[in-house]
């Protein structure tokens, strides 16, 4: 039995609920259109960009986090009710993300809780390269041409997860879907990593390799060789043998 004077619990009171919303992020994509397999193969290989690529939205949905504000009274055992107050403070608790705070001023709290939920559900930004492997196609004759292009872009991970890719485009900084790695059947290939110092300089030695490389096969065309080349090229280590299937059909 309580004495009179004693302290007593009284049960916490529900007295308002607060909504979180992440703000929604729409994102350009470009989806991928698979070829029918029962197109010609030469009309497959040669399919223009828009019959490649389709235009589509992805949109990351808004989360809503609901925010609970209790009363917390203690009261002095008397010998009647109501009973003298002895304090009253407020707790705000988020038990999705286990929060809690305490206090008596509710805008305090409040601005105390947003700052909270802002640091668990901003975006994670970091430094990435795109690099890319191109088939080019010259506009002035017949040919082949290769391409390697890395540029610098932004990595975001958000709260549940999903990838986003920050890059300037023209004056602007566009947000997108994050790329990923893929290879086309066209033989463009783009992958991605982690901007730092030793991949920017691995990066810078592969391409002046590939600049000797360009160097290197150009002289396999010079004036005074380029038909003795041609016509065995099978003696020319710097490139790939055909496919058997291909010499075969060649013989």
């Amino acid at each position: 039995m309580r004495q009179l004077g004693e302290k007593r619990n009284v049960p916490d009171k529900l007295i308002d609920s607060w909504i979180y919303k992440i703000k929604d992020v729409e994102i350009p994509r470009l989806d991928y259109q698979k070829a029918d397999p029962d197109d010609p193969l030469e009309e497959r290989k040669h399919r223009s960009f828009d019959e490649k690529f389709k235009p589509a939205r992805e949109r990351i949905r808004n989360k809503i986090v609901t925010i609970k504000v209790w009363l917390v009274k203690r009261t002095l055992e008397s010998e009647e009710a109501p009973h003298p107050l002895e304090s009253a403070t407020l707790k705000v608790t988020c038990p999705e993300l286990d929060l809690k705070l305490e206090g008596t001023d509710v805008q305090l709290l409040k601005d105390a809780m947003w700052s909270m939920l802002d640091q668990k559900f901003e975006i994670t930004w970091e430094r990435y390269y795109v690099v890319e492997v191109v088939k080019t196609h010259p506009y002035n004759g017949d040919g082949t041409g290769l391409e390697i292009i890395y540029r610098d872009v932004y990595k975001g991970t958000t709260h549940d997860g999903k990838h986003l890719m920050k890059v300037w485009r023209g004056y602007e900084q566009k947000i997108e879907a994050w790329p990923g790695a893929f290879k086309d059947s066209d033989g463009k290939i783009l992958a991605t990593i982690e901007a730092n110092d030793e991949n920017k300089a691995a990066l810078e030695e592969f391409c002046s390799r590939m600049d000797l490389l360009r160097g290197m096969l150009a002289e396999f065309l010079k004036p005074e060789v380029i038909l003795k080349n041609l016509t065995d090229l099978t003696s020319l280590k710097l490139l790939p043998q055909p496919e058997k299937n291909v010499l075969m059909e060649g013989a």
